[in-house]
């Protein structure tokens, strides 16, 4: 016989940049884009010790600010 337990599960519903305040959703396509960051940060951290950094970007900003950086590739195989 098999028992089962009521289980609670949060999904995202949407999503903010928290630079050009963009609203995006799972329907939209720049929404599976997005750059979240969270962590808690360590000790002795430029951060603050045990603080929670946290950041929503989407591609438009990702890319304005951090292009420069990113390392972009075709896929494997093409």
């Amino acid at each position: 016989m098999l028992d089962y337990a009521t289980k609670t599960v949060l999904e995202i519903a949407g999503c903010t940049c928290d630079r050009c305040m963009q609203r995006t959703t799972p329907d939209d396509l720049e929404f599976h884009e997005r750059l979240s960051i969270n962590f808690v940060a360590g000790f002795d951290s430029i951060f603050g010790d045990g603080n929670v950094v946290s950041i929503d970007l989407c591609p438009r900003c990702l890319n304005e600010t951090l292009g420069n950086w990113l390392h972009i590739m075709p896929p494997e195989g093409t």
